[in-house]
């Protein structure tokens, strides 16, 4: 069936992706099969679909590209601005991929070379693609990051990958690929692991700029608040085929196929979410004694390698006077942007970095004081569940060999117990106890998070860590994981510190949710309190810049301009001062740092000043 039509720019007919025998030869299986679409010049068309159904292949396979152990079949139809595809020597299609189609990666720490500036990185694609001269190629790529509303273009052109923020890795990796104003950008997955205020500035960008050039946009994508935003028609993917397509408002309004409506009924929308908690929450399983981990005042600064060899060591101070308790069965939700020293804060409750300052108490044990044996006995009772389960697994490993390292290592079983507790616990996260011979690469990613689950679930902790365990997950499949949580939660009574930068999540997750901003708690509130009377400016921007459920909602949206602080030279007063939009903001916030003071019951907001009424509309 063709849906192509001869004035599209893109025209894709019959697109079949098959994996191939060893060696190349003999096709096996189609991964994607029968996909026809057309995307029209200045035209957002989105792309959504489950992990694994086929949309990262499908992509690709429009640059006319496979990845290893795959193969574009033969009877495949590509047309770019009406040119046959198959009919393009080697050299135009080389041409076509770097100046008319660019391609924006999910993951810019992979897309991007380690070794060199961003700035070299980009003027190599315009000297290659426009020959022009290398001192014309940079300040063309100096623009293009100012472009993308990068701060300061000049030094960070100057600057390495591991020296930005994920946010901004993804903003250069964003001005390589519109540096020579392509007809088609295809965006895959370019926004999952950012936050809400960010993840809405580059949307903004690419906004502006198909306005303002008539630029097609494709939009690889599982989040679809995110697409009911952007797009103009969505297209459908499920087992490697396209099973609806058409106008945005109609896909998510009157939806035909069951799986579209099993996305849909999937998402997490956030003030649907808050709506179901009571005002003030008391934990479903909390116990009323004293709390089971109580964090004060903990810093964090570490210092990275010197610049040279005489050069000084610099500071980075990653986190600064966090404060928190967490009860017994309780959760607490722990989000902001990348960067601002979740993950930190996590690593140093943990004791896989030592705090500069503060204590850390597990069961009224301090445990700074503890060393060794004791040490590792305390470990039992804290245990982490990763973002990216794929890398915590040994790839040579069966996974039934990983869990079982957790037992032995203190001594919970021995001989055939070992094997049925692992049995248990596979079953117990919904997999099959004959999986426990299989190799992680396998599974797939879904299914090794619950893997990960099984993992720290048995040495039978009293807190559970979870960094980010969703977020690189279709909504299905994250909805699935995230009951499982809750599930397992009230079977074994424990505690979770949930770490996510997606705020619906959040809300439906955790009794209680605390903000973090430039290494510092700006606001903690049981989760209705969080959505509907936020009071710290941060969290208002935040909840604004969460996409619409639905298209055709235009949420009040706060523009937070400027960067976040650097941890290298933090400010005397505020940390949010240089981009708050507080009408009150005065002298006293340049000068003293605000301390997290309680305004309502349980709702504590670090600000000077008294919070903007009304607040903002949250979609």
């Amino acid at each position: 069936m063709s849906l192509v039509t001869p004035t599209s720019l893109l025209d894709v007919q019959s697109l079949r992706v098959v994996l191939t025998a060893p060696g190349g030869s003999t096709p096996r299986r189609p991964l994607v099969d029968d996909v026809s679409f057309s995307i029209h010049a200045g035209e957002s068309v989105a792309l959504v679909g489950e992990s694994g159904s086929g949309k990262t292949l499908t992509t690709l396979a429009l640059l006319g590209l496979a990845r290893p152990g795959t193969a574009i079949d033969d009877q495949t139809k590509l047309w770019y601005e009406g040119r046959d595809w198959a009919l393009l020597t080697p050299t135009d299609r080389e041409a076509l991929r770097g100046r008319s189609i660019a391609l924006v990666n999910q993951e810019p720490l992979a897309a991007l070379n380690p070794v060199l500036p961003i700035g070299d990185q980009i003027a190599e694609v315009v000297e290659v693609h426009a020959h022009v001269p290398r001192r014309e190629a940079w300040a063309r790529a100096v623009e293009a990051l100012a472009e993308v509303g990068i701060a300061d273009a000049d030094r960070r052109a100057r600057q390495y990958p591991h020296e930005l923020s994920g946010g901004l890795r993804q903003r250069a990796l964003m001005a390589m690929a519109l540096v020579l104003s392509p007809s088609l950008l295809i965006a895959d997955e370019p926004t999952t692991a950012l936050d809400a205020t960010v993840q809405a500035e580059l949307l903004d960008r690419l906004r502006e700029r198909r306005e303002r050039t008539g630029m097609a946009l494709l939009l690889v994508s599982h989040d679809l608040g995110l697409v009911a935003g952007v797009a103009d028609r969505v297209l459908v993917m499920h087992a490697g085929r396209l099973v609806e397509q058409g106008p945005v408002a109609t896909v998510f309004h009157h939806p035909v196929h069951a799986h579209t409506r099993a996305l849909l009924a999937a998402r997490p929308i956030l003030t649907a979410v808050a709506s179901q908690r009571p005002e003030h929450e008391t934990p479903q399983h909390a116990a009323p004694d004293a709390p089971l981990l109580a964090v004060r005042d903990l810093a964090v600064h570490l210092r990275p390698p010197r610049r040279g060899l005489f050069g000084a060591r610099p500071v980075v101070r990653a986190v600064e006077g966090v404060t928190f308790d967490l009860a017994h069965g309780e959760t607490l939700a722990l989000v902001g942007e990348t960067g601002c020293g979740k993950s930190t804060t996590a690593r140093a409750i943990l004791r896989l970095l030592d705090p500069t300052r503060g204590t850390v108490h597990l069961d009224g044990r301090d445990l700074a004081t503890v060393q060794g044996e004791a040490l590792r006995h305390l470990r039992r009772r804290m245990q982490l569940v990763f973002q990216d389960a794929g890398s915590a697994l040994d790839p040579r490993q069966p996974v039934g060999r990983s869990i079982a390292e957790a037992l032995l290592a203190h001594d919970l079983a021995s001989g055939a117990g070992v094997t049925a507790r692992v049995a248990s616990l596979l079953e117990e996260v919904g997999l099959s106890a004959s999986d426990a011979t299989r190799l992680p690469g396998t599974f797939s990613g879904g299914e090794r998070q619950r893997i990960g689950m099984a993992r720290a679930l048995a040495v039978d902790p009293a807190l559970l860590i979870c960094d980010e365990p969703v977020s690189a997950l279709d909504v299905v499949i994250q909805a699935q994981l995230l009951a499982l949580l809750r599930t397992l939660q009230a079977r074994r009574g424990m505690a979770m510190l949930f770490i996510t930068h997606d705020l619906a999540v959040a809300a439906r997750m955790a009794d209680r949710v605390a903000v973090m901003y430039a290494g510092r708690l700006v606001e903690v509130a049981p989760s209705r309190r969080f959505v509907t009377a936020a009071q710290m400016p941060y969290t208002q921007a935040l909840l604004s810049a969460v996409p619409p459920p639905s298209p055709g909602a235009v949420p009040e949206r706060i523009i937070l301009h400027g960067e976040s602080p650097s941890p290298l030279a933090p400010s005397a007063g505020c940390p949010f001062l240089p981009r708050c939009f507080h009408p009150a903001r005065d002298a006293t916030c340049a000068q003293i740092v605000p301390p997290l003071t309680e305004r309502a019951p349980g709702h504590f907001v670090a600000c000077h000043k008294e919070p903007l009424s009304p607040s903002p509309t949250h979609p």
